[in-house]
């Protein structure tokens, strides 16, 4: 997926652009991490790519864990609410948090 995800070649606090000798619009080029430092932490600070990333395994656990419970039709009934076609889907995010919740309603009954 990244071929480098803490590429330490630019500051990418101050420089989005971090391959400037392929495209110069290659903003963040996947960067996943930031150096620490420049915010006083002695280790790597997550970039919001890496915590949509996270929340995006989140979501798909949680679809695993409602088809193993209700099965793969009511998974689909809540994907359908969000994702209309491979490249069609809810930019709403108060419909997203909606449906998560949802979701978590019905894996605690």
């Amino acid at each position: 997926m990244w071929w480098n995800p803490a590429d330490g070649a630019s500051d990418p606090w101050t420089d989005m652009a971090t391959v400037k000798n392929i495209n110069k619009d290659l903003y963040g080029d996947g960067l996943l991490l930031y150096p620490g430092k420049k915010v006083g932490l002695d280790g790597p600070v997550s970039t919001i790519r890496l915590e949509l990333l996270r929340e995006g395994l989140e979501d798909y656990e949680y679809l695993v864990l409602l088809e193993k419970k209700l099965g793969r039709p009511a998974v689909e009934k809540f994907v359908s609410t969000l994702v209309t076609s491979p490249t069609e889907w809810s930019h709403d995010t108060a419909t997203w948090a909606k449906v998560r919740e949802n979701i978590g309603e019905e894996l605690g009954k």
